[in-house]
């Protein structure tokens, strides 16, 4: 008897749920203005976090199959 997969692969529309809320978090990032290094600090790491998790969450489901 096999076990299920804990991470089922996602497929279609679903994929928008976590696409969606990701693209429009990097995109109000992206429009912040930069006031001091403080802030472009911010931004970059925000960004790129969010960028490294975009990524993981397309690549994941590909590597489950």
């Amino acid at each position: 008897m096999a076990l299920p997969s804990m991470v089922a692969p996602m497929e279609g529309s679903t994929m928008y749920l976590l696409y969606g809320p990701l693209i429009l978090g990097m995109m109000f990032f992206f429009a912040l203005p930069i006031t001091d290094a403080r802030t472009a600090w911010m931004k970059l790491s925000v960004m790129g976090s969010l960028g490294v998790l975009l990524a993981v969450s397309v690549v994941v489901p590909r590597l489950m199959h």
